[in-house]
């Protein structure tokens, strides 16, 4: 049986650290330099509330190898793999592919010239702790799906039902575990977003001091406390122009651990306090934070002054 990613779309938070994990895992781990050479192999897919992240099926009969006139997709290792010598870049695997996963990536050759290439999930073949996607996926959302792994699913949900129809319908609940709260429920119960306090109008009448001032310390934990960190490397710190490493030093202040997260702050950026005043956060890493349309996105440039 061939391999493939399972998403749990009750279980996404739509947070796109999937989709940055892949990059970068075609990347040498690192962040590439522009929107322009960001493709990942996984999309994340938000519709209203809903969200889930789709990639490659890998499947058994797979319409994209049959459809390909040169060969150049072929079954390897229990997955379907692209040839990228052998693709000539005709885009029959897209027009095939039933789930719209496969796509054509233009790569520059020479001087006004391009290579199209067909461009799909390939389980990070290769990668010594398998698909980055689900390594990275804060929630628990993602699961890499072996025949296994599938026996193991079906095992484990006859023995629910067994378990089920074992009780009477009028079975008390109460002595079964209280569930840890999951990422998806952490969201739902975010806080909405606190701004900072105005220096007084009558203050403002007089001087050029800065209208917003800047969070006491009861403030930047409470409004530190809003963030998911959505991932070892999240949409917030992939969109900061320095890469900052915005969930790792907001979970500092959580903490109460302002040195350790002005240290941190310093590997990437020695001037927060003037970046946390003019970056145009709104269109950068609040513009894309995961709980933005919800909730108001984390306050991070004034947590950062």
């Amino acid at each position: 049986m061939n391999r493939f990613i399972m998403a749990n779309s009750q279980q996404c938070l739509g947070c796109h650290a999937c989709e940055i994990a892949c990059v970068m895992a075609h990347n040498d781990e690192q962040h590439v330099l522009s929107q322009h050479h960001f493709h990942p192999r996984i999309t994340v897919i938000k519709h209203q509330q809903q969200r889930s992240a789709v990639t490659c099926h890998h499947c058994e009969d797979a319409p994209c190898a049959r459809s390909c006139p040169n060969g150049a997709i072929s079954h390897v290792d229990d997955s379907i793999q692209v040839n990228q010598q052998k693709c000539i870049g005709c885009k029959s695997c897209v027009v095939a592919c039933p789930f719209g996963t496969m796509q054509i990536v233009l790569t520059p050759v020479a001087a006004g010239k391009v290579k199209a290439t067909a461009h799909k999930c390939d389980l990070c073949a290769g990668r010594e702790n398998g698909p980055a996607c689900v390594e990275n996926c804060p929630a628990d959302a993602l699961q890499l799906v072996t025949d296994v792994a599938l026996s193991g699913m079906a095992k484990s949900r006859r023995l629910r039902t067994a378990r089920q129809e074992h009780q009477p319908w009028h079975a008390s609940t109460a002595a079964q575990e209280m569930p840890v709260m999951s990422k998806v429920e952490q969201m739902q119960a975010t806080p909405a977003r606190g701004e900072p306090d105005k220096l007084a109008i009558e203050a403002r009448k007089t001087g050029f001091d800065e209208i917003y001032l800047p969070f006491r310390a009861d403030q930047a934990q409470r409004e530190a406390s809003r963030c998911l960190k959505c991932g070892e490397h999240s949409v917030c710190e992939w969109t900061c122009p320095l890469h900052n490493h915005i969930p790792q030093w907001i979970e500092l202040v959580k903490a109460g651990n302002i040195d350790a997260a002005v240290e941190l702050s310093h590997q990437t950026n020695t001037l927060p306090e003037i970046t946390g005043r003019v970056c145009p956060q709104d269109r950068l890493c609040e513009g894309a934070c995961t709980i933005r349309d919800e909730h108001g996105a984390v306050t991070i440039g004034n947590i950062e002054r």
